[in-house]
């Protein structure tokens, strides 16, 4: 699981690189919204700059005890996010410090 989501990360990082976040956000679009890593597609709303659909996704995640939302939430995509009081309201839900 870990070794899944470390690479996932690269390929976040390659997609920024290569396509821009715009470029990510329609890898993200295409892809599947159902299935067991929701976190995933919250990281590409996050990468994208869409604050409401990377929340939706979050919450998604939550709600489907998705394991890899312990380890997404500290991605540099949700930078941005971290000023929201719904990311403070995630992590007291996940019982993580902010």
């Amino acid at each position: 699981m870990i070794v899944q989501t470390i690479s996932h990360y690269r390929i976040v990082e390659k997609m920024q690189r290569w396509h821009g976040s715009k470029g990510y956000s329609r890898l993200t679009l295409a892809a599947p919204h159902q299935g067991d890593n929701v976190a995933a597609i919250a990281v590409g709303f996050a990468v994208s700059g869409d604050r409401n659909k990377t929340f939706e996704y979050l919450d998604k995640a939550l709600s489907n005890q998705d394991d890899e939302l312990i380890f997404s939430m500290r991605y540099p995509a949700f930078d941005s996010t971290r000023s929201d009081p719904r990311y403070a309201e995630l992590m007291r839900h996940l019982g993580l410090p902010e």
